[in-house]
């Protein structure tokens, strides 16, 4: 008996002032062991007099690009991929992030086996990706709603979506749409999580200059998915008051530990 075909892959990366690093995001998309059958670069409209648009037209015909003419975040960017891919799966991709080079191959291999799975995702790795035995181990589950409400458990480039799942980032949330796209995709039907860093983050998660260094943004933007909660699960709305609280703990928890560590900085 045939083994089912493996899936195709489009590959959306938005970029944004990106011309000093979006080549490694490229180059990791394009050296994949399983071809993705495109790599679409959406150029946000980056003031950075054509540098971004040059790095990513280096490449040629391997990739298809995108520039919108007026800059509108990168869900907004994302979105605009995600309209103009063409194959089974859009697997999303940040511009200052890589890839391990067997991620689309692992991925395909798990919607072979489940291929009821419309939202897929994966964790991240800092440093130097973990070992093949250990990547080897990882067998995919799906995800109860509340433990995605609780902590996000989809970066953006960890998420791989079918292409026709009727959902987008929303344009509203400029530090958690990964977040409230898992939330909305929970919504509908189920979420399903592969414990597998198969990505490697250019800065880690908090850090400044990034997205995710705005610690009060990414507050804020968590705090309006918890006012919302029963927008995504009727049910939750009770919940509210504590969310919120939950929320706030975290914060300030985090900022104190923020606060120590700069304390035992080390001084040159």
């Amino acid at each position: 008996m045939a083994s089912a075909p493996l899936p195709s892959f489009s590959v959306v990366i938005p970029a944004y002032r990106a011309a000093g690093f979006v080549a490694q995001a490229i180059g990791s998309a394009l050296a994949q062991t399983y071809p993705p059958l495109e790599v679409l670069v959406v150029d946000d409209a980056s003031p950075d007099g054509g540098a971004t648009v040059r790095a990513i037209e280096a490449f040629g015909p391997a990739v298809r690009l995108l520039r919108l003419a007026h800059n509108v975040g990168p869900s907004g960017a994302r979105n605009a991929g995600w309209a103009a891919a063409q194959a089974d799966y859009v697997a999303f991709l940040d511009a200052d992030d890589v890839w391990h080079p067997e991620k689309l191959h692992r991925v395909a291999q798990v919607l072979v086996a489940h291929p009821h799975i419309q939202f897929l995702g994966h964790p991240f790795v800092v440093g130097p990706f973990p070992p093949a035995a250990v990547l080897d181990r990882a067998r995919v589950r799906r995800l109860p709603f509340w433990r995605i409400l609780l902590k996000n458990p989809y970066p953006a480039p960890g998420i791989v979506v079918r292409r026709t799942l009727p959902l987008r980032f929303e344009v509203r949330y400029r530090h958690t749409q990964d977040h409230e796209l898992a939330l909305c995709a929970a919504s509908r039907g189920a979420c399903y999580y592969l414990p597998a860093p198969l990505v490697q983050l250019g800065r880690p998660q908090g850090a400044p200059g990034g997205v995710s260094g705005n610690h009060w943004g990414m507050r804020r933007d968590e705090l309006r998915l918890y006012r919302n909660v029963g927008h995504y699960r009727r049910a939750w709305h009770v919940a509210v008051p504590l969310l919120l609280v939950y929320s706030l703990a975290k914060h300030v928890y985090r900022g104190a530990l923020r606060r120590l560590a700069g304390r035992h900085k080390p001084t040159a």
